[in-house]
């Protein structure tokens, strides 16, 4: 899509623009012209060019639009503009870098309300199956302010069933596919970034599934506990995704950069897919494979935690196995939508059996997260 104007006083007969993108070698892959006509002294927008499915090779490509006329232009200077975009192994990301944090107003929350909010990115998978979405990465600033707070990494299946760009409540409690917990250090700087295995709610062991022409959405959501406890997430403003939501959404096919979510309590609150502006997107990005691999995570051995019995009914018992004495655990109990149901925490431990009510709870599945400074670990339980 471009937008082109006239800034003379003369009409300008016979104005093309051409698009083209060339691989790093030079090499043409794309050209096609758009035909104007005479152009007077006038702003002609929202051009768009045909389709192109960039190659599966990996590698950085550049777009160029150029115009003409078969008038002289006194400034050929601005004829020309260009940009690239890379195609990678596994990652999808809108950024190539973190260039500033952000962090909502504080006039978006109520007097004394937690500042939770939410902020990722959008995915549209043309030909998921077959592929696993395996982790994902993501920048903070943290402070000690918010150290032992918990930041939820939630990947949701997105139907947009009313067709208002917004990722609403239902939609998110139908569609999350994958989770994980990160516990804030307080410690974590912008320029560094973190990355996470996805935990899938359908109990796979392999990993999140993907599907065929699906939309996807990567979510932070920061559950803070009170209104101090501020939480900026790595941002970047070097690329403005305006014209391409408004490309896709004139051709039926909408694609969108940023979601955002701000209020006291996310749990009612939709996320909506204007963002802070097309032209800011999160470090946030997904991680897609074929096969399951060994990503450079830290987590903890499968024998640190056995459950017993599962499936249970009244009691929960977690038995706990580290190596080495351990200063603190957390143990965490969740539901399938990734929100937290209980939380123990014993510290000074090696070995260790913590019994957990759960008589209260629905039958169905749940998940039971083990956090400590080494690492974490999260295993399926059934109630019944």
């Amino acid at each position: 899509m471009v937008d082109i104007t006239n800034n003379g006083g003369i009409d300008q007969p016979n104005v093309v623009v051409n698009m083209t993108i060339t691989d790093e070698d030079g090499n043409e892959l794309y050209s096609e012209d758009n035909n104007y006509g005479t152009v007077g002294d006038s702003l002609v927008e929202n051009s768009s060019f045909g389709g192109f499915t960039p190659p599966a090779e990996p590698g950085t490509y550049t777009g160029t639009y150029s115009i003409s006329s078969d008038s002289m232009d006194i400034d050929p200077s601005n004829d020309e503009l260009s940009f690239e975009f890379e195609v990678t192994e596994e990652v999808f990301a809108k950024e190539d870098g973190v260039t500033r944090t952000i962090f909502p107003a504080a006039d978006n929350w109520g007097d004394g309300d937690p500042h939770q909010w939410a902020y990722g990115n959008h995915y549209y998978m043309p030909n998921g199956d077959g592929f696993i979405a395996e982790s994902a990465t993501f920048s903070i600033d943290g402070t000690s302010e918010v150290a032992g707070t918990i930041l939820n990494v939630s990947l949701y299946k997105w139907v947009d069933a009313n067709e208002d760009g917004n990722l609403d409540v239902d939609e998110r409690d139908a569609g999350l596919v994958g989770f994980t917990l990160y516990e804030v250090l307080g410690t974590e700087s912008e320029n560094s970034l973190i990355t996470v295995p996805l935990i899938p709610t359908s109990g796979n062991p392999t990993g999140v599934l993907l599907e065929d022409n699906t939309s996807y959405v990567i979510m932070l959501e920061y559950s803070a506990e009170t209104a101090e406890q501020d939480l900026a997430f790595g941002a970047s403003d070097e690329f403005d995704y305006g014209a391409m939501v408004l490309n896709s959404e004139q051709q039926g096919a909408p694609r969108y950069s940023a979601l955002l979510g701000i209020a006291g309590n996310l749990s009612s609150e939709a996320y909506s897919s204007v963002g802070f502006g097309r032209d800011f997107v999160p470090v946030v990005r997904l991680t897609v494979v074929e096969e399951p691999s060994n990503i450079n995570v830290p987590t903890l051995a499968q024998n640190t935690l056995l459950i017993n019995p599962n499936p249970a009914s009244e009691v929960l018992n977690a038995q706990l196995n580290f190596v080495d004495n351990t200063e603190k655990v957390t143990l965490r109990l969740l539901d399938v939508q990734g929100r937290v149901i209980a939380t123990r925490v014993i510290e000074n431990v090696q070995t260790a059996n913590v019994a957990m009510d759960i008589d209260n709870l629905p039958a169905g599945s749940y998940f039971l997260n083990v956090t400590t400074a080494a690492g974490q670990l999260t295993k399926n339980v059934v109630v019944k």
